[in-house]
C-alpha cells in the first residue's frame, strides 16, 4: 500500500492518518463541527509584522484542544482542527493586511485571558496556510 508522508501528521494511507501519538486516526462521516468561537467568546487575532508570530487571544477555554489550524487566503478563514475531526472556526473573516502577514506563519498560538486580563493558558499548534487563488 502507498503512503504519504505529510508535515502535520506524519504517515497517511487511505486507512486513515498516523497521528504524532502512533493512533490511526480516521476521518468521522459526520465531523463534528462546533460553534464558531466568535460567538461564543471574545477573541481577537494578533500577527506581529516583523516575523508573522500569529496570536489568537480568548476569553473563554476553547471547546477543544486544536492539533492544527488551518487558514485559507481566498476565503478569509481561521479554522482549528482535531485529529478525531472536530472542526470549529475562529468566526470572522481575517482582515487582508492580517491574512497577508498571517500567510508567512508556520503556527498558531492561543492565549486564554481569564477575565480578558490575565493569562490563565497558552497553547500552540501548526498553522496550515492554503491558497489557491480564486
Amino acid at each position: 500500500m502507498a503512503q504519504a508522508t505529510s508535515s502535520i501528521t506524519g504517515t497517511s494511507s487511505r486507512d486513515g492518518i498516523l497521528g504524532p501519538d502512533g493512533k490511526l486516526y480516521r476521518m468521522p462521516d459526520n465531523p463534528l463541527i462546533l460553534m464558531p468561537l466568535a460567538r461564543v467568546m471574545n477573541i481577537e487575532l494578533v500577527v506581529k509584522e516583523e516575523d508573522a508570530t500569529t496570536v489568537v487571544l480568548h476569553n473563554r477555554p476553547l471547546p477543544r484542544r486544536a492539533d492544527w489550524a488551518e487558514y485559507d487566503m481566498d476565503l478569509a478563514t481561521l479554522t482549528f482542527v482535531t485529529w478525531d475531526g472536530a472542526i470549529f472556526d475562529l468566526g470572522i473573516k481575517v482582515q487582508p493586511i492580517l491574512g497577508e502577514k498571517m500567510a508567512r506563519a508556520v503556527r498558531m498560538n492561543m492565549i486564554y485571558m481569564e477575565g480578558g486580563e490575565k493569562i490563565a493558558g497558552v497553547d500552540y499548534c501548526p498553522l496550515i496556510i492554503r491558497h489557491i487563488g480564486v
